[in-house]
């Protein structure tokens, strides 16, 4: 049975790979000896696949076995979340080639950030600022709420709530903008949730952080 599965590995089907690595995370908890070394393996390869590839299509699934492999072994990945985000942040890109790629790699980074860990603490900063950038970007609905979903994810998973409107002082008014202008009302709920998850910030305090923000600039 798991040789059968340890061949799907390199089926020459992506979406048949993507299904292994699913059913392997899941045996993993039954048979760590036997599956763990295996998924090392593949979660080494994925990783340099999606460094230096250098092709949309298989950093495509190489985000979106990733995704798999945290959602199912949480435990396995954790200590792999600093090589992890060191190689997924270079992916967030702007340009509207990239958009399928950008989409998965942050469907790949919102899982991360449920597994937790201190990497995702170490890295909030520049990983927030691609962030706030991606919410902006009107040429990709997909993409704007994958990154809203991913911030809301980070908010969660690391208490990092209310700071982030200080941090970054347009980060407030964009969401509520998003939330008045938006056409999507998926994309109006998912501005809500995050919303909820940041929480409030007294009014008197955001205008005196934009005044200092400008000031510094």
């Amino acid at each position: 049975m798991l040789q059968l599965q340890f061949m799907s590995l390199h089926d020459e089907k992506l979406e048949m790979q993507e299904a292994a690595v699913c059913l392997l995370g899941r045996l993993s908890e039954l048979n760590p000896a036997l599956v763990l070394p295996r998924m090392r393996r593949v979660l080494l390869e994925t990783l340099s696949q999606l460094t230096n590839s250098g092709q949309a299509k298989l950093e495509q699934h190489s985000a979106r076995l990733l995704t798999q492999l945290a959602r199912q072994s949480p435990k396995f990945m954790r200590p792999y979340l600093g090589p992890l985000l060191q190689a997924l942040l270079p992916k967030l890109r702007n340009e509207m080639k990239h958009v399928d790629v950008t989409v998965h790699v942050l469907h790949a980074i919102s899982e991360l950030c449920v597994v937790g860990g201190a990497e995702i603490v170490r890295n909030i900063d520049p990983l927030f600022q691609k962030l706030t950038q991606l919410i902006n970007d009107s040429s990709s609905l997909q993409r704007r709420e994958a990154a809203l979903r991913t911030i809301g994810r980070i908010a969660r998973s690391t208490a990092y709530v209310v700071d982030p409107y200080k941090d970054y002082p347009n980060l407030l008014d964009d969401l509520l903008r998003l939330l008045k202008t938006e056409m999507s009302s998926k994309m109006r709920r998912q501005a809500i949730s995050t919303l909820g998850i940041l929480g409030a910030l007294d009014p008197y305090t955001h205008k005196v952080g934009h005044w200092f923000f400008f000031l510094q600039k």
